[in-house]
């Protein structure tokens, strides 16, 4: 007996869980099965990865919420009048001047033969106080690189790993307020006789002003406090337009944990230190104007920009989610926490403050392992 014929030949025997195919049939399982088992094609979640590609290379789009910027309201040292202007001239007189002026032409008393002018003690509507305005999200970048350190063997293949990251990241600034306030105000008024203009001469018309060293149209001179204006209520409106525009970049670093959930997705924390450089530009115009009716001009308009650069010093705790698209690249999601100084901006009679403290940023990009 040829007992070479009758031993089935095990070099060629199908895996146990494979039953025997049909004749002339390859097994399509055992066909798969061994395509999925090559070392270039087969899904490996990422807690299998760990060890293999140490070096990490992230590029996020950063989106941040909560970044406020604080207007604080000073009180401007203000003209005599808010609708025009009399003080002494070359001549050194003290009962006329031509160094005069006016805006408006209900300022104009004809019958009293008066000129009108208007003031506003000081503080009023938005003087001396702050307001808070937001304007999310603000829009930037940010490159990150990363490197496994070590790790703890979990169950299975799955395994905990910390290392330690760095990033770069800027963020554009650009936080506008526009707002209206209006008020009841206590509105002196002086008024001052045109009756000593020069003999022939005519009143000059609405937004006429006089020099120091003339000569022009007379008016009676006198200290504006004497006799005592006349106070009567008004009310005013205060149109604000405010901007801070800006950049802000610079460093973050520190540890991170990273921990497989399932095949492909893994969490990641960390935290640490961050240093950033703000680069802003603070500037508003504030207008005024009064109700119809009312009698001359309002405050003068006030207009400021100042700006600064600084570093600021902070900390920074984060979490995100990577989801394993191939062996190398991962798409990633989080969420980052930053706890930052303050910029202040000087201008004008106001100040800016851009508060990056308690903001969150959300973070979304691909990470590349090598």
């Amino acid at each position: 007996m040829n007992l070479r014929r009758t031993m089935p030949d095990r070099r060629f025997a199908p895996p146990a869980f494979c039953l025997p195919p049909p004749a002339g049939l390859a097994c399509i399982g055992c066909s798969l099965a061994a395509l999925l088992a090559s070392p270039g094609l087969a899904p490996r979640g990422l807690a299998q990865e760990v060890g293999a590609t140490p070096n990490r290379f992230t590029v996020s789009t950063r989106f941040s919420i909560g970044i406020k910027t604080e207007i604080r309201h000073g009180q401007p040292i203000a003209p005599p009048f808010d609708d025009g202007l009399l003080a002494q001239d070359v001549s050194g007189s003290t009962t006329t001047t031509w160094n005069w002026g006016y805006d408006v032409v209900n300022q104009v008393n004809s019958g009293a033969g008066n000129i009108d002018l208007h003031s506003t003690p000081r503080p009023f509507l938005r003087d001396n106080s702050t307001e808070r305005f937001t304007d999310d999200p603000q829009a930037g970048f940010e490159l990150g690189y990363g490197r496994e350190l070590g790790s703890l063997k979990l169950s299975g293949n799955r395994k905990l790993i910390w290392g330690l990251e760095g990033a770069f990241g800027s963020l554009d600034i650009n936080q506008k307020r526009e707002s209206t306030l209006t008020g009841t105000v206590a509105r002196n008024t002086s008024s001052y006789s045109y009756g000593a203009l020069v003999p022939g001469s005519t009143l000059p018309p609405a937004g006429y002003r006089g020099s120091f060293a003339g000569p022009g149209a007379l008016l009676s001179y006198h200290d504006p406090t004497t006799p005592a204006p006349v106070s009567a209520p008004a009310t005013l409106t205060s149109s604000l337009s405010a901007k801070v525009d800006g950049l802000v970049y610079g460093l973050r670093m520190g540890p991170f944990l990273e921990a497989p959930l399932f095949e492909r997705v893994s969490l990641q924390i960390g935290g640490g230190l961050a240093a950033v450089n703000a680069d802003a530009e603070f500037s508003y115009t504030e207008a005024f104007s009064l109700a119809a009716g009312a009698t001359g001009g309002p405050p003068g308009t006030r207009i400021g920009k100042g700006s600064r650069s600084e570093w600021l010093l902070g900390v920074y705790a984060n979490a995100s989610l990577a989801v394993a698209i191939t062996r190398n690249v991962s798409l990633v999601v989080g969420a980052q926490f930053q706890n930052l100084e303050n910029l202040t901006i000087a201008a004008g009679d106001k100040s800016a403050t851009l508060r990056l403290g308690q903001t969150i940023e959300i973070l979304g990009g691909l990470r590349f392992s090598f």
